[in-house]
């Protein structure tokens, strides 16, 4: 969105505000969907004839919105980023999956990150860590994958923004769903 962006802190929350463009939000991401009308809902999930993007690609859905955030908007080879592009294209490199789900330390996502490899996180404090610099974290949260754009505080206790690819009603990760829990951080 248009705007300016500030960072305010408070306590262990860390949220963008979204001035001149109207709103507030957590760090501010494109929300793509993995389902409904989007047009690559129905393309096959990696080499799998059986699986389509809109039954397994929380987590390429979550990569796109990521890369999207950190600038990517081309990938190698000239395709506009989207989650269907970047499951073709993750789909077309010997390292893009691995037991079809991303390969999150492969070559294949670690040259459109610019890292060399892949960190999981299994505490709230690196993934703090990383939302107080501006980077929004790819969350597991039992086998589906969503983005952390923020942590915020709600009646009395803190709880992470998230952008779900799956589920667009379930913005915080205390949704009944989630229950506040998640396995580990990408």
């Amino acid at each position: 969105p248009g705007g300016s962006y500030s960072v305010l802190q408070t306590g262990a929350a860390y949220n963008l505000t979204l001035t001149g463009g109207g709103g507030t939000c957590a760090l501010c991401v494109r929300h793509w969907s993995q389902g409904g009308a989007a047009p690559w809902a129905h393309n096959v999930y990696d080499h799998r004839p059986t699986k389509e993007m809109r039954q397994r690609g929380c987590a390429v859905t979550a990569a796109a919105m990521l890369l999207d955030r950190l600038g990517v908007t081309t990938l190698p080879g000239g395709a506009s980023l989207d989650p269907g592009t970047l499951n073709t294209y993750l789909t077309n490199q010997l390292d893009g999956f691995k037991n079809h789900n991303i390969n999150w330390a492969g070559n294949a996502m670690t040259g459109l990150v610019g890292s060399t490899s892949a960190a999981f996180a299994f505490d709230t404090i690196t993934i703090d860590s990383e939302l107080s610099r501006g980077n929004p974290v790819i969350m597991d949260v039992g086998g589906h994958f969503v983005l952390v754009t923020g942590k915020v505080l709600q009646s009395g206790q803190y709880t992470y923004a998230i952008e779900d690819p799956g589920y667009s009603a379930r913005r915080y990760l205390n949704d009944a769903a989630y229950n506040n829990s998640f396995d580990h951080a990408v």
